[in-house]
């Protein structure tokens, strides 16, 4: 009996001829930032029919620096059980994170040393890594033992721990734009310091940070680019511009003159206007009511601010404890003229036990606040931040 024929291979499909019009549908359905990045990697063909589509910031949640992962939620997808994902990051390891500007995470060690990383692209740049002089500019005195960081107390010295790096040197950082391979040395980076009324700055390939006055009283407390200029804002309100560059100076510009209960302010800068988002309580204790004022002011005019009690369809994204804030607007499964906020709105931060994170949604007009479960477990002792997705 002869062995029956052998079994014939069928050829493997070839993806990449996929016609154009069936990939562009394919790509116009994406909902999700990884995805949209899975699909463009497959070939220059499907990188050709994907479409610019802007999704909505990423809530980074507390990153392990033993781990290789950065675990995020999704706001466009709170019902669904995908909203929590996560990002290889192995570049990340033993590091810590000073928040994120235009996608670009900041990370710093324990050495000091500070780099820029696009987690999507996994494209890094090394900045400056941080100096005594950094320190002092926050009126603390650290030294450098063994490579490591510690700080002079009056009850003698304690290590600076990865934990610990934000509040000694750079508490976080605002890129002019985004770094792209060819002109990345045009890119200006302005680090807000831990508790000082100066700023520092550098461009990627420089050996050191460099030190500024701004036109403040008090610490700054959120920094802003808009139109060319950095905005930096203390913790009083007060605004001042930034021209950073062969000549930096710092001016400042009209106060929005508020009453003194306003404790916390960030800035956010979009085309040719500001939006400064104030926050005070009121009540006793402990059922204190919170508010959120948004103000507003077109950087062409005069710079007056004036409140405005809706954004129409946009949508703000803001960190409670770190600078990295975002807005825009017709983002897929996120509400329009809302605040989402980083972790519910509360007077203090919440005790270092693990529990499940929740975020806070809050519309504009009327006040009403949302809270919403993120379903993971998180050490609250560490802070979480928005970060917007920065894909090509």
């Amino acid at each position: 009996m002869s062995p029956p024929p052998p079994l014939r291979k069928e050829a493997a499909p070839d993806w990449a001829a996929l016609p154009p019009e069936l990939l562009a549908l394919v790509a116009g359905r994406l909902r999700h930032s990884v995805d949209y990045v899975r699909f463009r990697s497959v070939c220059s063909r499907w990188r050709a029919a994907a479409r610019r589509i802007p999704f909505p910031p990423l809530l980074a949640l507390p990153f392990d620096p033993d781990a290789s992962a950065l675990p995020f939620f999704d706001p466009s997808e709170i019902a669904s059980s995908a909203a929590i994902r996560s990002l290889p990051l192995p570049e990340a390891r033993h590091q810590a994170l000073l928040g994120s500007s235009r996608g670009w995470l900041f990370l710093i060690d324990e050495a000091g040393s500070v780099s820029l990383l696009n987690p999507f692209t996994r494209a890094r740049f090394c900045l400056p890594p941080v100096t005594e002089t950094l320190a002092r500019a926050s009126s603390l005195s650290v030294s450098k033992v063994r490579d490591r960081w510690v700080l002079d107390h009056r009850n003698g010295k304690q290590p600076v721990t990865l934990y610990h790096m934000r509040s000694t040197f750079i508490s976080e950082a605002t890129l002019s734009s985004t770094p792209s391979e060819g002109d990345e040395c045009a890119v200006i980076i302005v680090a807000v310091l831990a508790s000082s009324t100066k700023l520092a700055f550098c461009r990627i390939g420089d050996r050191e940070w460099t030190l500024f006055n701004t036109a403040l009283h008090n610490f700054v407390s959120s920094v802003a680019y808009c139109d060319g200029r950095f905005y930096a804002v203390d913790a009083f309100g007060e605004v001042c511009a930034c021209d950073v560059g062969i000549s930096t100076r710092a001016t400042y510009i009209s106060s929005l003159m508020l009453p003194p209960e306003r404790d916390s302010f960030r800035i956010m800068g979009l085309k040719k206007e500001l939006l400064l988002v104030a926050h005070y309580m009121d009540g006793d204790f402990p059922h204190f009511k919170h508010h959120y004022e948004i103000y507003r002011t077109d950087i062409k005019r005069r710079m007056k601010w004036y409140r405005v009690d809706t954004i129409a369809s946009r949508t703000v994204f803001l960190s409670v404890h770190f600078n990295s804030n975002a807005i825009g607007g017709a983002f897929y499964g996120c509400k329009s003229n809302a605040m989402y906020f980083s972790e519910p709105i509360r007077g203090g931060r919440e005790p270092s036990r693990s529990q499940i994170h929740k975020m806070a949604v809050m519309d504009v007009t009327n006040g009403c606040l949302e809270v919403i479960s993120c379903n993971c477990i998180v050490q609250f002792s560490r802070e979480v931040f928005w970060f917007t997705p920065c894909l090509y």
